[in-house]
């Protein structure tokens, strides 16, 4: 989980929300510097529980320049 450790370092796993604690996924992004939406994702996966924090994800639009 390489790409995991990057995003969330090993020192904050602990501090992941074992719980639906919306509060505690953004306290920790923003501790870390990262989108909400990656915590909430760590979490999920971890906790195998996907139905919440649907509120944090984002959708991104790719654009192509025609340059």
């Amino acid at each position: 989980m390489y790409a995991s450790d990057v995003l969330i370092p090993r020192e904050y796993q602990h501090r992941l929300p074992r719980t639906r604690d919306i509060a505690a996924v953004k306290e920790l992004a923003g501790e870390i510097g990262i989108a909400p939406s990656i915590v909430l994702g760590r979490a999920q996966r971890e906790t195998r529980d996907f139905a919440w924090g649907q509120s944090l994800r984002r959708t991104f639009e790719w654009v192509e320049n025609p340059m």
